[in-house]
């Protein structure tokens, strides 16, 4: 874990440990090193690997509307946000820490468009998505993902918030504009602020307990 820190600027210490055990006992058996000892030396010699093993801790499992549920209780409580913010003339700002490849963000996006669709005058909306995996964040800013979503969200979305393109789905510009991602560690670098709500899904389930606690900022709504 040190290591890990030194070279990556990156502290996994707020991680759950049975999940960042099971990623290093992946990368012993990979290496097919057996011994933990076995695997630090190796890490010292090989720091390429210490690399490899950032990129395994930082893998992240996350698609479109996961737990509908929940997406649709959310969905429920929208209106009444987004109605503040026009009413008193203010952005609508939320934020999406730990958002991976976009698909969490964009779901928000795609909810929030739906909701505010028919309004004559709707807030202006800024959604910060972010993540400590950089390769991560560029795939997110294009957009773009493999047919196979469709599995997690109906036609009509399909048809009113992608396109085509060869054997993928793009996610369209009015609803890419709106989500603005960047690198950012959520517990250790400052939090966003002014915020209305904050979507966390993709990310408490990787903390240990002590840790979601630190969830920043006070905001009218935090959906984890």
């Amino acid at each position: 874990m040190q290591q890990v820190r030194n070279r990556t600027g990156h502290d996994f210490s707020g991680y759950k440990i049975s999940t960042i055990n099971r990623r290093l006992e992946r990368r012993m058996d990979l290496q097919r090193i057996h011994e933990p000892q076995a695997y630090l030396v190796y890490l010292q010699d090989h720091p390429e690997e210490i690399d490899l093993l950032f990129q395994e801790f930082i893998i992240s499992v996350t698609n479109f509307f996961r737990d509908p549920h929940a997406w649709l209780s959310l969905s429920e409580q929208l209106p009444a946000l987004l109605k503040q913010a026009a009413q008193t003339g203010q952005e609508f700002r939320a934020w999406v820490p730990g958002c991976a490849t976009g698909e969490e963000a964009y779901t928000l996006a795609i909810l929030i468009q739906e909701c505010i669709a028919d309004w004559e005058q709707p807030p202006a909306v800024r959604i910060f998505a972010t993540d400590v995996d950089q390769t991560a964040i560029e795939k997110a800013r294009v957009g773009r993902y493999p047919r196979s979503i469709s599995q997690f969200m109906s036609e009509t979305f399909m048809r009113r918030y992608f396109s085509a393109e060869n054997d993928t789905v793009r996610i369209g510009r009015e609803v890419r504009d709106i989500v603005v991602f960047a690198e950012h560690n959520v517990l250790q670098d400052p939090p966003f602020t002014n915020l209305d709500l904050i979507t966390c899904r993709n990310l408490m389930i990787y903390l240990e307990r002590d840790r979601q606690g630190a969830a920043p900022g006070t905001v009218p709504l935090c959906f984890a």
